[in-house]
């Protein structure tokens, strides 16, 4: 059953390299296949930004959010979308 999404993302890493960018993307990807949830690269701000998301929410942001520091051992920024 899909979702509507839309307002909160997971900001996972912010880079000033694409490649850099990209090759994080897939370690991501990797590393929190299981959980069903999709990474993406955004440009803002001059910046390469690893994403995931929109969430409706930011309680579901916080929760996806928590998977994701547990499996990566990052702390995921949540932002505003």
């Amino acid at each position: 059953m899909a979702q509507e999404r839309g307002g909160y993302v997971l900001q996972l890493g912010a880079f000033s390299n694409f490649a850099n960018a990209e090759g994080f993307l897939a370690h991501v990807q990797a590393q929190v296949v299981w959980l069903g949830e999709s990474a993406h690269v955004a440009v803002s701000d001059g910046l390469y930004r690893v994403l995931m998301g929109p969430y409706s929410d930011d309680a579901e942001a916080r929760r996806i959010g928590e998977m994701v520091r547990e499996a990566l051992k990052i702390e995921p920024n949540i932002k505003r979308d």
